[in-house]
């Protein structure tokens, strides 16, 4: 029976040994290393004789103080979560913000693309009408033109005429 007992307890000792082991890698994960050594310098202390017990209040002295430095590390994990969500919720508002903007842009290119064609259309009439216009003007110079040509041969015949009779 007295076997048993110890070897139940040498079992106990291991698994809370490996536990104090993860929390303690915790720890040191989280950069708290140095509080990590004390506590666990602490609890490792064994009792030299059957007659030797653990004191109570270092054990629990001991896992207090890995019990405060988790406690303080989950404030300042939650805090750290809060700002970072803060700063998501604001990347999220800018995102919105430009996509808001973006439409806004994409509506008035759409709209200046359309203005833009109908005063192109506009400004092609325009120019047909000018073409229009210049032709028509120009046969009008050149019939004038030619009009003008026959006229002075005309003219010439005359004065030949009359410097010739």
């Amino acid at each position: 029976l007295q076997e048993r007992t110890i070897r139940s307890q040498l079992a106990r000792i291991d698994m809370l040994e490996a536990r104090l082991a993860a929390v303690t890698g915790a720890l040191k994960d989280l950069g708290l290393e140095r509080s990590a050594s004390d506590a666990a310098a602490r609890l490792r202390e064994k009792p030299t004789s059957a007659e030797e017990s653990p004191d109570d209040s270092k054990l629990d002295l001991g896992s207090q103080q890995v019990f405060e430095v988790l406690q303080r590390d989950i404030e300042h994990l939650r805090h750290t979560v809060a700002l970072k969500d803060v700063i998501i919720t604001e990347r999220d508002q800018s995102i919105e913000a430009l996509d808001k903007k973006v439409d806004i842009m994409q509506h008035a290119k759409r709209t200046e693309n359309r203005v833009s064609a109908t005063e192109r259309k506009e400004l092609l009439g325009q120019l047909e009408e000018m073409k229009k216009t210049m032709e028509t003007q120009a046969e009008t110079y050149r019939r004038e033109t030619d009009a003008l040509k026959l006229e002075v041969i005309r003219l010439k015949r005359r004065v030949r005429e009359l410097n010739g009779e």
